[in-house]
């Protein structure tokens, strides 16, 4: 009796272990924008790319999603981590939209946006042991990149025109102040994040020539100001840091 015990002790560890293992095969395309599409600076790149299950093994809500996007001009790009939100079975995909800054004077007609860090699914333990993508070998399929023609911006020579002061930036006390000269006027303040969208930011304007940009409510990082002054559309990163 003592040796049926023992085997059974020793046989559900192995059981639970092979159960517990799971594989999947990604395939990654990008839908839009299309090839050959043309983008002018600054602005943000808005892309779709879809990704699909190739199999054996089902992808759960609780499991994440992690990429990292860049372009010609700029090859450090975010890492992303979003859960994947519903089960994913094999033969299935989801679509995922992203955007991109781009803020450069070169015109470029080789110019594309690409994963720097190739797609990739984590299981809840970070990919150690639930969840192993692309059984460790073969992730040619998990890239994929948009080749567009950049037109080069024109509204970054017209900074040199405006004298436009921010500060402070980096933004410690949650304000941002924006002056230009007196002969000048700001006619419109927007701000992003680095996702693109725009934020909820208070705008208090002190005379025509100065502002200020509360960002009480956002949480610190990077974002995006665009600002109108006279006939110039002027984009300037700021970064939020409280502590």
């Amino acid at each position: 009796m003592k040796k049926i015990v023992l085997i059974a002790v020793i046989l559900v560890p192995l059981f639970c272990f092979s159960q517990s293992s799971r594989y999947t095969d990604l395939k990654v395309e990008f839908t839009s924008p299309e090839d050959n599409s043309i983008v002018q600076s600054p602005q943000f790149i808005h892309v779709t790319f879809r990704v699909y299950n190739l199999g054996p093994d089902t992808i759960y809500e609780t499991d994440t999603v992690r990429y990292a996007l860049a372009h010609t001009f700029d090859a450090n790009g975010a890492l992303r981590k979003n859960p994947v939100g519903r089960l994913f079975v094999p033969g299935d995909s989801i679509e995922y939209r992203d955007s991109i800054w781009v803020n450069s004077t070169k015109t470029r007609t080789d110019f594309q946006v690409s994963f720097v860090r190739l797609v990739r699914m984590y299981g809840p333990d970070s990919g150690k042991f639930y969840l192993q993508e692309e059984f460790e070998r073969d992730r040619a399929n998990n890239r994929d990149r948009i080749r567009l023609f950049h037109k080069g911006s024109t509204g970054l020579t017209s900074v040199s025109k405006v004298n436009l002061r921010m500060h402070p930036n980096p933004v410690y006390f949650g304000k941002l102040n924006i002056q230009t000269d007196a002969s000048s006027e700001v006619s419109g303040v927007v701000l992003f994040n680095q996702s693109g969208q725009r934020q909820n930011a208070r705008l208090n304007i002190i005379s025509r020539n100065e502002l200020e940009l509360d960002f009480e409510g956002l949480a610190d990082g990077v974002y995006f100001v665009k600002i109108n002054v006279d006939s110039s559309v002027i984009t300037k990163k700021v970064i939020l840091c409280r502590e």
